[in-house]
């Protein structure tokens, strides 16, 4: 074997060993000469190098992490449980998933709305999103890194339900498979999420942040694969599809409130709205980790009140035990009784010795 093939051979062992690790690198082509492919490896190890292979988890202080509200982590639970031949599989069990996945669609919709209201030069589409998404971007606003966060919460429930959709079919059972499939279809309706994604690419992000579990981060790895070969395919053609790429017309047209565009807008009489819309309005994540300050038409005054918090003052000590704050006042400044009466006797020690 020569020089040259060995050197290839190496490169691309070295070029699996960054595939292996999770990432996602840049379109690799081996049929450049040896230099330039090289060069190319290094620089991609150059720039892995250090990233959360293994650990993927947001900073505390990040916008991502900080809007990942309780009803995020009952999403990820309900996919690592599911069950689809349990007894607790019953219509009360498919009415609620077909509330969370209502109340996911409306508030990723509320988040793309606030975003591009909050940030009308830089206001952005459902697509932005999947490529935060690949991109393991945590350092977004507000409202962008709430949407990442609920739509991989409608990957998780699309999957979770395409799981008791194929455990009906096995029973025949007809009626549920529609009822499920109808779920599935309002998501499609709404969103322009690739039906092969949705269905069966959704995946536990908290698991594969956490790299616990080597077949989460291989879900990881197909589902963000799909999503970067549906954002950079230009035509149907270069997809491979006979038909249409998108699920509607007009998917490139960014949400905006009182738009009367699907999905629905959230109800605040009905306090439908997400939790996160009021996290860090007084003091949001820390702008030293490289996160957004706080957003909104508050985020001024709410700087100004922050400000002007003075730190808590540390309780008193415990008065158990008999002994009084006084008690130990005496103690500290020489004047309690039993420190009198030692030097009372110190005092008449010395004078007989004296005398």
């Amino acid at each position: 074997m020569s020089y040259q093939s060995l050197k290839m051979t190496k490169l691309r062992t070295e070029l699996w060993i960054v595939l292996t690790k999770g990432h996602f690198p840049e379109p690799f082509d081996d049929r450049n000469s040896a230099a330039e492919s090289e060069a190319k490896i290094r620089n991609m190890k150059q720039r892995f190098r250090g990233t959360p292979s293994f650990n993927t988890d947001p900073s505390a202080t990040s916008w991502l992490a900080v809007t990942r509200t309780a009803e995020y982590f009952k999403v990820m639970d309900e996919l690592t449980k599911v069950n689809p031949k349990s007894p607790s599989d019953n219509d009360n069990y498919l009415a609620t998933m077909r509330h969370m996945v209502d109340v996911q669609m409306k508030h990723l919709g509320h988040a793309l709305r606030y975003h591009n209201e909050q940030h009308p030069q830089d206001q952005i589409i459902l697509q932005d999103v999947m490529k935060d998404v690949i991109a393991f971007e945590t350092n977004q606003p507000k409202g962008r890194s709430a949407a990442q966060n609920h739509f991989l919460c409608l990957l998780a429930l699309g999957t979770t339900i395409e799981r008791h959709k194929t455990s009906a079919r096995g029973d025949v059972n007809l009626v549920k498979v529609n009822f499920l499939s109808d779920i599935h279809f309002s998501i499609l309706r709404a969103f322009d999420i690739p039906q092969g994604v949705l269905i069966g690419q959704g995946y536990n992000v908290s698991i594969a942040d956490e790299g616990a579990r080597y077949t989460e981060k291989e879900r990881r790895h197909a589902c963000h694969s799909s999503l970067k070969d549906f954002t950079t395919t230009m035509t149907e053609t270069q997809g491979g599809t006979g038909g249409d790429m998108h699920n509607f017309d007009d998917w490139d047209i960014p949400l905006a409130f009182k738009d009367g565009r699907l999905p629905d807008e959230v109800d605040f009489w009905n306090n439908e709205e997400p939790s996160w819309v009021y996290d860090g309005t007084l003091s949001g994540p820390s702008t030293q980790s490289g996160s957004s300050p706080p957003e909104g038409p508050q985020s001024q005054a709410s700087q100004q009140q922050g400000s002007n918090i003075q730190p808590k003052k540390m309780p008193r000590p415990s008065t158990g035990g008999g002994a009084s704050s006084s008690t130990h006042a005496g103690f500290r400044s020489g004047q309690h009784p039993k420190i009198k009466q030692n030097q009372r006797k110190m005092r008449i020690g010395l004078r007989v010795k004296t005398g």
